[in-house]
């Protein structure tokens, strides 16, 4: 037992080396209104926090205050352990309890200045943990479990970190033999799936229906935030289904996405001029399917829930099998010195005029299209923008999207030809 205990911390302390070098994504808060102990005299911070804040550096237990709201936050080593089982039970989608024990100094205390308080965290089904906190439980009644909160933390440049699912893998055992696992291996099953599954997940839906396997029948089931079950209801087997899922993360940033190629004579680079360069996209990256998505769930009317790029993403992780990007032809990447270096200096004088706002949020207004003129004459200007087109002087948004001869976009900032679209 002894050894075990030792392996365990030995694992934490690895991964709280390697948090440390990684931004911090968000802080595990619970809502003070539900605390009965309020801590009066503990480190308290005004959110939101950024990426950068040092949360390994601060006590167990902290306040931060945040949109009218108080939380109370683990910190330190306190969070580390809570980071670590959290990623731990999304990798196995196992049902886990964590317990902790968090010192708390305050000035509230006269007598005793260090007390430790007692959490039981429970890792409940994906994106969710409850905790109960055993100081303010009454002995003679359970109490109920409470919410653990995402504060999610906000950075001051144009960055995001993008999880993209690379491979899912289905598997399932039958009625309650949960040892003898297998493979799901037809592709009409795994289609159901996948298409049961994301349904119920971003709609948060319960979802059944009859589906037909071959000449075979089954009822498929599934609940919101659960794997979806299957019954043959001529033998009464009952399929339990359970998901892997192989996330890729990367950091994107949206401005420095665009710096010009060291090497533009690279042969993926066409070079324009000494100052312009163009790339297709590959068809497989990330910013290929992004704007290529975004693009085709737009391209009729507006979708108000592709507002946000966080939010496309995430939408796209869920719905990408639903687009056809086939039509699609080619997108084409602009890439021109003077247009990046006055998007940063612009980018950098917003910043300071408006420190408390997100660099994603501030980005924003510095995208615009053009209507009237081909962008490529636009984009390959000496000194950056030929504002003898009538654009924007901040413009950002260099794709160009070829497209069939039948499909005419409606949007307002887009710049069409016989043959194309380009935006």
């Amino acid at each position: 037992m002894f050894q075990q205990q030792v392996k365990k911390e030995d694992v934490i302390d690895k991964d709280i080396l390697k948090l440390k070098k990684e931004k911090l994504e968000q802080v595990f808060a619970i809502d003070m209104v539900l605390v009965q102990n309020k801590y009066e005299g503990l480190l308290s911070f005004k959110g939101p926090l950024e990426d950068q804040f040092d949360i390994f550096d601060k006590p167990d237990l902290f306040h931060v205050q945040e949109q009218g709201k108080k939380y109370l936050c683990f910190g330190g080593q306190q969070h580390a352990k809570i980071q670590h089982f959290y990623q731990k039970h999304l990798q196995d989608k196992k049902y886990a309890e964590l317990e902790l024990s968090a010192a708390v100094e305050s000035s509230q205390l006269k007598e005793q200045k260090l007390v430790f308080t007692n959490f039981i965290l429970f890792f409940i089904k994906q994106e969710e943990i409850k905790v109960i906190i055993l100081d303010q439980m009454d002995s003679n009644q359970d109490q109920d479990q409470i919410q653990i909160l995402f504060l999610k933390t906000q950075t001051p440049t144009p960055e995001l970190t993008i999880e993209i699912y690379v491979k899912r893998e289905w598997t399932f055992h039958l009625n309650k033999d949960d040892k003898n696992i297998q493979a799901v291996e037809e592709k009409e099953e795994l289609k159901k799936l996948n298409e049961i599954f994301d349904k119920c997940k971003l709609q948060n839906i319960d979802h059944c229906e009859w589906f037909k396997i071959g000449k075979k029948k089954y009822v498929f089931t599934c609940e919101a935030n659960k794997f979806p079950q299957a019954l043959d209801p001529y033998n009464q087997n009952l399929y339990n289904y359970q998901l892997k899922e192989m996330i890729q993360k990367l950091q994107w940033n949206m401005i420095e996405s665009f710096k010009f190629p060291e090497n533009y004579n690279d042969p993926k680079f066409y070079k324009v001029n000494e100052f312009t360069c163009t790339e297709t996209l590959y068809r497989t990256s990330f910013e290929f399917k992004y704007v290529a998505f975004k693009f085709m769930k737009t391209l009729t009317k507006r979708d108000p829930r592709l507002n946000e790029i966080q939010a496309t993403i995430d939408i796209m992780n869920q719905e990408l099998s639903q687009v056809n990007l086939a039509t699609v032809i080619e997108i084409k990447k602009i890439y021109n010195k003077q247009i990046y270096q006055t998007v940063g200096s612009e980018f950098e004088r917003m910043l300071q005029k408006h420190p408390l706002i997100s660099g994603l949020n501030l980005v924003k207004h510095l995208f615009h299209g053009s209507r009237l003129s081909d962008p490529l004459n636009i984009f390959s200007f000496e000194s950056g923008l030929d504002m003898r087109h009538n654009v924007i002087l901040y413009c950002h948004n260099w794709i160009i999207i070829q497209l069939r001869r039948r499909i005419i976009s409606k949007n307002a900032c887009c710049y069409t030809r016989q043959t194309r679209c380009i935006v």
